[in-house]
Formats: structure tokens, sequence, C-alpha cells
């Protein structure tokens, strides 16, 4: 299940700073499950699946609503800036 998305969802949600609408869950849900499964993590809410969750939404609070590109952010915070040849 995706625990670690939703229940930073709700935090966030809770807290009154920024409340998304059932289809923005459901995009950030899938970009959630589609990071963890390029960053071959497993979805049991560890420390690594609250990253991927607040940097997903992080990028939904900023306006992004595609899941590719929401799947993208978070794997670019993993990788770390590109060498500079």
């Amino acid at each position: 299940m995706k625990l670690g998305l939703y229940s930073s969802a709700d935090e966030t949600r809770g807290s009154g700073h920024h409340k998304f609408d059932p289809e923005t869950i459901r995009v950030m849900g899938l970009a959630f499950e589609m990071a963890l499964v390029a960053l071959r993590l497993p979805d049991r809410g560890d420390l690594a699946n609250e990253i991927v969750a607040r940097k997903i939404i992080a990028l939904a609070k900023a306006g992004e609503r595609d899941p590719e590109r929401l799947c993208e952010g978070v794997l670019q915070e993993f990788r770390g800036p590109r060498p500079r040849i």
C-alpha cells in the first residue's frame, strides 16, 4: 500500500498548508509507485519512502501534475547533480 505518500499527504492536508484534489492524489500515488520501482525500494514505510513521498508532494505543491515528471523529479534528487564535462 502507498502508506508513505498518503500519510505524508494527509499530514500536509491536515496542517492547512495545501489541499490536493482526488485526481492529484491519484497522480501522486502513481508517481510514488513508479519512483519506488525505479529506485528498487520496497513500499514499507521506511525513511527512503518518506523522502520519495515528500519530494513528490513538494513538486505537486509547485504545480506539477504529470506522474512521469513527478517521478523524474524524485530520481534526479537521488542521482544528484550531473557531472560537468
